[in-house]
């Protein structure tokens, strides 16, 4: 598949013959300074977070003045793909064998002082079957060492990153001063959409899209999930807050609460 910088190539290793898979810097994104410099941020970030919940780091290159960066091959599907499948609402059961380990991976990211900025469900793979599910976390392209932001020359000067639907509203304001609790909203976000079908945010055609996020539009999710137990309801609000300070820390912290309130579940 092709995005908007890179092409992503299934390949064999001729010695191994083992599956990996391939992300190619597409040559017009080759020929932007800045595309290059998120291109060897990742590359330099994601040697460093090593999990089984994580798309695995293999290697990396460069050919033909092209950058490569070899990653796992996760043989499966895309957790929005599932969703699709399932009319977008997942049962409580296979919705938590998924964002359990995601916690778990994003908890080892922010323990190594790493914000993912656009998870959502096209970022999450799933190998496996739908009775044992192993989710990972793929492409950390847009993911910034949050201990040294605003340091480190990689701002993007008007730009947005991010995906609506799961974007915290800091990620409009200050994108370059993002921190774990962002993190923590989209993944609240995700899990949300998952058990509901429904984005946490009242979008109105009308309406620009980041409008209705900066003004803090979110709908508690009670009101679209009122089977989902109680406990679980408040740890996916409390993730989602508007206000930054309201959430969990990061992902460790979110993770803890999780694992009580599915206790016994």
């Amino acid at each position: 598949g092709k995005g908007g910088m890179g092409a992503v190539y299934l390949g064999k290793h001729k010695q191994s013959g083992a599956e990996v898979a391939i992300k190619l810097m597409l040559p017009r994104a080759a020929a932007d300074e800045d595309a290059v410099a998120r291109f060897q941020r990742e590359i330099d970030m994601t040697k460093q977070l090593q999990h089984p919940n994580i798309v695995q780091f293999l290697d990396y290159g460069c050919a033909d003045n092209m950058f490569f960066l070899v990653i796992e091959y996760v043989q499966g599907t895309a957790l929005d793909l599932r969703m699709e499948e399932c009319c977008y609402g997942l049962p409580l059961t296979e919705s938590l064998q998924i964002v359990v380990p995601v916690l778990r991976g994003l908890a080892h990211a922010h323990d190594r002082g790493y914000v993912h900025r656009d998870l959502k469900p096209g970022n999450i793979l799933l190998s496996g079957t739908p009775e044992s599910w192993l989710p990972k976390i793929a492409d950390f392209g847009m993911a910034k060492n949050f201990q040294i932001a605003g340091l480190s020359g990689m701002t993007l000067t008007g730009a947005v990153g991010g995906t609506p639907g799961y974007m915290p509203p800091e990620q409009i304001t200050q994108f370059k001063y993002v921190y774990p609790v962002s993190d923590v909203f989209s993944i609240g976000a995700t899990f949300y959409t998952m058990l509901t079908g429904e984005a946490i945010y009242a979008f109105r055609e009308e309406e620009d899209p980041l409008a209705t996020i900066l003004n803090g539009d979110i709908i508690p999710l009670r009101e679209r999930g009122p089977a989902v137990p109680v406990k679980l309801c408040n740890v996916i609000d409390r993730a989602i807050k508007y206000e930054p300070g309201k959430r969990y820390p990061d992902a460790g912290a979110m993770l803890a609460e999780m694992e009580t309130a599915v206790r016994g579940l």
